[in-house]
């Protein structure tokens, strides 16, 4: 995204939203109330797996189980795994997922972010996960997973919405009092301070 001085005729305005409950970033099975989204890492399965461990430098499958999230939601999904864990791959199979900007590849990778309905993001966690790992661990892969909606972003790091906003001829003071009269999710808008470049990711 593109930033332009204050003089010019045009602004750019970016509405920034403070994430609540929806956001669940974990490495390991997760259990919570009723109702609360859930996200759930399964035992890796495959040739090679005993007990839970990987054995041998091959592809397993990772399950991964959501719960407690609203059916007509889109998600947005990051999944990494740390230097030394291995590396991943994500097939859409017959989804229609979208990779997030910034991430171009989904083979052999350690980290992967994309979004998509509920049910094909459910389909791509449950059946398209697969890692390698080095062998003996039974591994390190967090999947963080967010509720969306189109023409929203999400940033994994700093837990915020961002919606991009052109419009032509605009202030400063009328774009910020048109992104505090903006809600998502019970939550206020703001414009954005961009402070790293992952926020523009």
């Amino acid at each position: 995204m593109r930033t332009f001085p204050l003089f010019t005729q045009r602004v750019a305005a970016v509405l920034a939203f403070v994430l609540g409950v929806s956001g669940v970033a974990l490495t390991a099975t997760s259990a919570s109330a009723t109702g609360e989204p859930t996200v759930t890492i399964g035992t890796p399965t495959g040739a090679g797996v005993v007990d839970g461990v990987v054995t041998t430098e091959t592809a397993v499958q990772v399950p991964v189980t959501l719960s407690g999230f609203d059916a007509a939601t889109r998600l947005d999904v990051l999944i990494t795994t740390p230097v030394g864990e291995g590396y991943f791959s994500v097939s859409a199979g017959a989804t229609s997922i979208a990779s997030n900007y910034g991430y171009t590849d989904s083979t052999d990778v350690t980290a992967y972010a994309f979004n998509g309905t509920r049910a094909d993001v459910t389909s791509v966690l449950a059946n398209g996960l697969t890692w390698v790992a080095p062998m003996g661990t039974s591994g390190d892969i967090t999947v963080s997973v967010a509720q969306s909606a189109t023409g929203l972003s999400y940033n994994h790091s700093n837990g915020h919405y961002y919606k991009p906003v052109q419009s032509n001829n605009i202030s400063w003071s009328s774009a910020k009092n048109a992104a505090a009269a903006t809600t998502q999710y019970g939550m206020t808008g703001y414009l954005a301070t961009v402070t790293h470049t992952s926020e523009l990711q």
